[in-house]
């Protein structure tokens, strides 16, 4: 009954207060030290690389500052042998037991693309948690008995709490990072609904199945994270739902000698499809563009990892592929491109840019992200020939370049700096080092 389950939600919250009132569960040896908190992640935390292991890394530090930090990684890639060295924060490591269901090496064996992409959308979990399995729950249960905190990095790793006993635990966090429901949607949305039919079935079954993931295991937790402040709407069913924002460390570029070209940058892994998509347009759209408004020659450097399939790109478009350090890159160039039309959680190549003062050509659905105003901290346009506009007043126009550099710069130190996810951090687990973030009944 409705007062049975009310009476055994108070004898809950107040064994678990009393059990947290005293003692040293989850505390590393003494209570002056800082209690243990288990760090579930897809990835292993880089400083560098993708976005995922720099969130990792960044949220993973601040998280250090409070906790004894206890990294556990579920992914098919070996700890790199310099991850020691690279995230000192970190008290210990291991990686789980990785290794995907029979269900999913069935389905990437099958050969013909469609078939393959139509077997996909019928897989009865998302396939990002492909790698999620019975034996690697059972070592995270075999963890968390030894911490006070659990906090798991990416919704789709959330199954690997099954059969976790929380009643110990002070505190159970989310980092979604992103909405991924809405990432599949707006993926869905911007396929072609004739030439990429099975496509779009797939994104949307996947859609469905984040859906149901969320409703399920969001009010299983005591705070959900996301990174942007637009993707917290879709986090319904979450007891509370933060920002911890992604942030992009300063660094100084010595400029580069002037040039009458016109020097545009793109950066992203092409194997995120927004970021695939957004290269086949500015080579598609924006370049031709260019080439009717502007005289002058222009460049465009398209910089990260992965392949643009199956296309001839302008001749002015050169994809470097993979650049370790891009600062020469930046220094280089006049106008960052961020054309993006969908994706998810805040684009860190806006992030790295700005602060540099290279100042960006963005879409108004990349702006929002990061709450930027056109004209203030960066330009908007959402068509080929007026981001060429675009970039080209950033060329003739010195002062316009200065002043966006500026308030972007400020923007980012203000809300995208380790400054402001050490307090937004701060302030969310709060209780959890009080006396408990006691929000659920988990069942």
């Amino acid at each position: 009954s409705f007062m049975a389950a009310v009476s055994d939600m108070a004898d809950r919250v107040a064994a678990r207060l009393r059990r947290f009132g005293s003692g040293n569960n989850g505390m590393t040896s003494s209570a002056a030290q800082r209690p243990a908190l288990l760090f579930l992640s897809p990835v292993w935390p880089s400083l560098t690389g993708n976005g995922l292991a720099m969130r990792a890394a960044h949220v993973s530090r601040a998280l250090a500052k409070r906790f004894e930090l206890r990294l556990a990684v579920l992914s098919s890639e070996p700890a790199p042998p310099d991850l020691a060295a690279n995230v000192p924060w970190i008290a210990s490591s291991e990686a789980l037991p990785a290794a995907a269901d029979t269900h999913y090496h069935l389905i990437s064996r099958v050969a013909d693309p469609k078939m393959r992409l139509r077997a996909f959308a019928a897989y009865p979990r998302p396939v990002d948690s492909c790698l999620v399995s019975s034996a690697a729950a059972k070592r995270v249960a075999e963890l968390a008995r030894s911490v006070a905190h659990v906090h798991v990095m990416r919704l789709y790793l959330a199954p690997l709490l099954d059969g976790l006993d929380v009643d110990h635990l002070r505190s159970l966090t989310l980092d979604s990072d992103d909405d991924d429901a809405a990432y599949h949607r707006r993926r869905h949305d911007a396929l072609d609904p004739v030439l990429e039919a099975d496509e779009r079935a797939f994104e949307r079954a996947e859609e469905a199945k984040y859906e149901d993931m969320k409703a399920d295991w969001l009010p299983r937790f005591d705070r959900v994270f996301v990174a942007a402040e637009r993707d917290t709407g879709g986090m319904a069913g979450a007891a509370a739902v933060s920002c911890l924002p992604n942030i992009m460390e300063e660094r100084m570029l010595e400029a580069a000698p002037a040039s009458d070209c016109l020097r545009l940058m793109f950066v992203g892994s092409l194997r995120y499809p927004p970021n695939a998509r957004a290269v086949g347009w500015l080579s598609d759209q924006l370049a031709p563009a260019l080439e009717r408004l502007r005289a002058e020659p222009f460049e465009l450097a398209v910089c990260g990892a992965g392949l643009v399939d199956g296309r001839d790109l302008h001749p002015r478009l050169a994809v470097r592929g993979y650049v370790d350090d891009l600062a020469q890159v930046y220094a280089e160039s006049d106008v960052a491109l961020v054309p993006l039309t969908y994706g998810s959680g805040t684009p860190l190549k806006l992030l790295e840019a700005m602060p540099l003062g290279v100042p960006v050509v963005a879409t108004s659905f990349a702006a929002a992200a990061i709450g930027a105003a056109h004209g203030e901290h960066l330009l908007i346009a959402d068509d080929a020939d007026e981001t060429a506009r675009c970039c080209i007043a950033l060329k003739r126009d010195a002062d316009l370049r200065r002043r966006l550099a500026a308030t972007a710069s400020r923007l980012v130190k203000t809300r995208f700096s380790t400054d402001a996810l050490d307090a937004a951090v701060s302030a969310a687990f709060a209780g959890a080092l009080g006396e408990g973030l006691v929000h659920v009944v988990r069942r």
